[in-house]
């Protein structure tokens, strides 16, 4: 559902029209609706535009949903969605650009409190931010979500990983990494017990992966089935 910004105010971002470090020319971008607003992430694809996601609630409420946003290269607005949820928050974390054009969006759909409820949530875009695919995947009723992170792989893979609380009483930290092909498919899953959360999760060239626990800092490898 489209929904354009109205009022200005709040945060301001600086991009360059050749990357980020570039001071070839830069912008400022401000916005405000009246809620409480949080830049989640953003890219820049190779014509400058950039797309960025931003995540809003009231400042009564801690229900969130999601806005994307399209900037040219001198910061003109080139359009918006809004991502919501009639009863639970919608937030997506992470915005990622594949080789062929396509936008991954990743997030959460929850419970406000994020006590129950957890899903994570994939959509797939082209460039117009029409939503070509999308999944989602629940987690069981005694699993609360900690954290999830995203990443883009070889060929246009997705990694993801993140933690999550298991039991009755949230008493255990455990972690889980999961693979998606282009098509939003899973196609490979682990998961590890124990007090561990992982945050990055990424490729190697041997077709191996290396992953971080982000508690106690710690490398690790997997191979190709990710054990």
């Amino acid at each position: 559902m489209k929904n354009p910004f109205f009022i200005f105010t709040l945060f301001i971002l600086s991009f360059a029209n050749y990357g980020i470090y570039c001071q070839n020319k830069t912008f400022e971008f401000v916005l405000e609706n009246g809620n409480n607003l949080t830049l989640t992430d953003m890219i820049e694809d190779n014509s400058g535009n950039v797309y960025l996601t931003i995540s809003s609630n009231q400042v009564s409420s801690d229900q969130k949903h999601t806005i994307l946003g399209k900037l040219n290269q001198m910061g003109d607005i080139l359009d918006t969605m809004t991502y919501s949820h009639i009863s639970k928050s919608k937030v997506f974390y992470n915005i990622h650009l594949t080789d062929v054009g396509t936008i991954l969006l990743a997030g959460t759909e929850n419970s406000p409190d994020n006590s129950d409820n957890n899903t994570l949530i994939f959509n797939l875009l082209n460039e117009n931010l029409t939503i070509i695919d999308s999944a989602a995947i629940d987690l069981p009723d005694e699993e609360r979500l900690i954290n999830l992170h995203s990443f883009l792989g070889n060929n246009n893979q997705f990694l993801i990983s993140g933690g999550y609380y298991h039991g009755p009483m949230a008493e255990e930290r455990h972690s889980f990494v999961l693979i998606m092909n282009q098509s939003l498919d899973s196609i490979k899953f682990n998961s590890f017990e124990g007090d561990v959360v992982i945050s990055h999760f990424r490729n190697l060239s041997n077709n191996n992966y290396w992953v971080i626990e982000e508690v106690i800092t710690e490398i690790s490898i997997l191979d190709s089935l990710l054990s």
